[in-house]
């Protein structure tokens, strides 16, 4: 967890846990109060792993050109994989849906949160975001903002 302390409030907010560290940019909070200023850290985290993952997809599209050429080339399957840049790819995949899962899920508990501050109900929550009231709940649980009873 990265800890930014600003006059108004100190916040955390979760590091990626790829490969490379998606970095944490300070919001600029001349007109944004903290819990704005978390969402907008959030916003930003996931816009970087879109970024990189469209970079790392980009590298992966052109990799998975090579393994299909290589197919039908008449290799083998272990053959085309015996090549690690192949075997690389085939990891990538996985990666690049863990980071954008992780920056993803960050923005939605953040923004949930905001939203609860807000005076939002976690009913409302929940068709915003279209997932269950539970599962918004489950989201801010860790906060003090959030009254378990609350149903609206």
């Amino acid at each position: 967890m990265e800890t930014y302390g600003k006059e108004r409030e100190e916040y955390r907010v979760p590091r990626g846990s790829s490969t490379q560290a998606a970095p944490q940019y300070p919001a600029n909070t001349s007109n944004t109060a903290g819990p704005d200023t978390s969402v907008t850290l959030a916003i930003n985290a996931l816009q970087h792993s879109l970024e990189e993952s469209a970079r790392r997809e980009a590298a992966l599209s052109r990799q998975l050109d090579a393994m299909k050429r290589a197919r039908r080339a008449g290799r083998e399957w272990r053959e085309v994989l015996a090549n690690d840049a192949n075997m690389h790819a085939v990891t990538v995949v996985g990666e690049i849906a863990r980071r954008l899962g992780e920056s993803g899920a960050s923005f939605r508990r953040t923004l949930a949160l905001a939203l609860v501050r807000e005076g939002d109900g976690l009913s409302e929550i929940a068709r915003r975001f279209g997932i269950s009231r539970q599962r918004v709940f489950n989201l801010v649980r860790a906060s003090d903002a959030v009254d378990p009873l609350r149903r609206g």
